[in-house]
């Protein structure tokens, strides 16, 4: 009957009626919305648990959503397994929401649900892996260093669409982390010839700030496109090494705004300045 008339939540929640509160997940309208039934089956917490996960099953994708939705809240272990074996499933676009949701809440379990997330991406179906790659960078989780860390120093081609995301998160997740574990892949990753790849490899080993990347990146200074150029110069910048202060000194005068703009910031924080005119008429 619930197709056809939404069910009182209220009266099943003050029935502790955990299978009609399941029933009702149907009806809640996901994220930054109202969601009584998510939110009472929550309220209930461990004894929702086991029925949860088994309507993980269910024939209703928005329900087996809102149920992955549940239990990443509710935060019990016993879920992972459930959860990581539901994304495996979830291997069609139909069940795209299915399968974010579920990664999601095995980043919010934490502990064996981000080993899970580790394991998944080295699943064969690639939006799985861009599903868990997103979910696992969230976590900032240093055991995600290594396998990010793969991904961003592969350049087999062909990359098809979704795998070629997959390696961007993997690279801005590792700026994120600021493990320098990171730092090899990630200047093999400045070599690569998609500059999409070398500009977000640069913004994270500006994050990193370890000084064996400071040659790779004066190289990126001479890059043609402008872009790279700026984010090579910011992480220069953040590392605060002297040994690039000439090549900032040359990119300063080249071609387009912003990379000469952001390699005269570069050397405000190297300590370079001596008088306004050092940097032209832009620095007033």
């Amino acid at each position: 009957m619930w197709p056809f008339r939404r069910p009182d939540v209220a009266k099943l929640k003050a029935r502790g009626d955990i299978r009609g509160l399941i029933g009702a997940l149907r009806h809640d309208m996901g994220p930054h919305f109202s969601n009584p039934a998510s939110d009472a089956l929550v309220g209930i917490g461990e004894p929702a648990v086991l029925p949860l996960c088994r309507a993980l099953r269910s024939r209703n994708g928005d329900s087996r959503a809102r149920a992955a939705d549940v239990l990443g809240r509710i935060g019990d272990p016993r879920a992972i397994e459930p959860l990581a074996r539901a994304v495996r499933a979830a291997r069609y676009t139909w069940d795209s929401d299915m399968r974010k949701s579920a990664c999601y809440a095995l980043a919010r379990i934490g502990g064996a649900g981000v080993d899970s997330l580790i394991y998944l991406l080295g699943n064969p179906e690639p939006e799985i892996v861009e599903d868990a790659a997103w979910a696992l960078a969230g976590t900032r989780d240093p055991r995600a260093v290594e396998p990010f860390s793969a991904i961003a120093a592969h350049m087999g081609r062909p990359y098809s669409p979704v795998q070629y995301q997959t390696r961007h998160i993997a690279i801005e997740a590792l700026g994120l982390i600021g493990d320098r574990r990171a730092v090899p892949a990630l200047i093999t990753a400045l070599a690569d010839n998609d500059w999409y790849v070398q500009n977000d490899a640069a913004r994270a080993l500006g994050k990193l700030g370890d000084p064996a990347a400071v040659e790779p990146l004066c190289k990126l200074l001479k890059h043609s496109i402008s872009n790279v150029r700026a984010s090579a110069a910011d992480a220069l910048g953040c590392i605060g090494d002297p040994r690039a202060i000439e090549p900032l000194l040359a990119a300063k005068d080249g071609e387009y705004e912003n990379a000469r703009l952001s390699a005269m910031a570069a050397l405000r924080k190297l300590g370079y300045w001596q008088t306004p005119a050092d940097f032209g008429d832009e620095s007033a």
